[in-house]
């Protein structure tokens, strides 16, 4: 992910990420408010029964982005540190 403050622009494999955890057949998202949204939205649809529902909505919540921070790109890894241990 490129990010340059609002703005963002997903690579391929973040292309991939965002739509298996957002279930969505839409173009990327290009702002953090719409990626942060969308994310959002899919918690909320993910925050099921199961506990593989559930972790889905954990992921799309450590997907979120900090609006305020312009240095924020993926929760600085934080995701990905989740996933790995």
């Amino acid at each position: 992910m490129f990010r340059h403050n609002h703005a963002i622009r997903l690579t391929s494999i973040d292309v991939v990420l965002f739509a298996r955890v957002t279930g969505a057949n839409r173009p990327p998202p290009t702002t953090v408010g719409d990626y942060n949204l969308r994310l959002e939205a899919a918690a909320r649809n993910w925050g099921g029964q199961s506990a593989a529902e559930r972790l889905l909505a954990r992921m799309a919540r450590d997907m979120m982005l900090d609006p305020l921070d312009p240095t924020d790109v993926l929760s600085k890894g934080q995701l990905g540190a989740s996933l790995m241990g």
